[in-house]
């Protein structure tokens, strides 16, 4: 286990009541996979040397107008849910927690309730994606992106409800 698990896995609000915490950060990660599906972000960011690790392992990599090397997300290590590569992942996979992770680490929502946000915004992406044409060559992977490239035929109200949950559960820390 990983110091980032082994942190997640006692959290302040789980110490308070005496317990460990059921689920570890990267438990709740790998179970959801949906910032790596590219479901609410295009990239992340490379250094050079990761460049070359993913190369040798086959994971291809762009760059990106301004010249920073990244991976275009749906990354091509994610299998289901589950990073293919999150034992060796690049260090910005690594670093990022959403909003949902920092609240399970500190014990502010149980493990049922961020699965079942998890569940939710699946939910929600599967029924965008169903309303949206096969993606196309050069499409942005995000179904949320190219609802607002293709528009929806049931109105907005499932567009917000996405934009809603990802604010709300997957943006980081300071990210507007």
């Amino acid at each position: 286990m990983g110091g980032a698990e082994k942190w997640a896995r006692v959290s302040p609000g789980h110490l308070a009541a005496g317990i460990p915490c059921p689920m570890t950060v990267g438990e709740l990660c790998v179970a959801c996979g949906i910032c790596c599906r590219g479901a609410f972000f295009r990239y992340a960011l490379l250094s050079d040397e990761e460049v070359g690790r993913l190369h040798a392992l086959g994971i291809p990599t762009a760059t990106r107008r301004n010249g920073q090397k990244a991976i275009r997300l749906g990354c091509a290590a994610l299998r289901g849910t589950a990073c293919t590569l999150y034992e060796v992942r690049p260090r910005v996979c690594h670093a990022y927690f959403c909003q949902l992770a920092f609240r399970l680490r500190d014990g502010l929502v149980t493990p049922e309730a961020a699965r079942q946000i998890v569940a939710e915004t699946q939910a929600v992406l599967a029924q965008l994606e169903a309303e949206l044409p096969p993606r196309a060559e050069g499409d942005p992977p995000s179904a949320v992106e190219r609802a607002y490239q293709y528009g929806l035929s049931s109105g907005p109200a499932l567009l917000r409800r996405a934009e809603a949950l990802f604010r709300e559960h997957y943006l980081g820390p300071g990210q507007p």
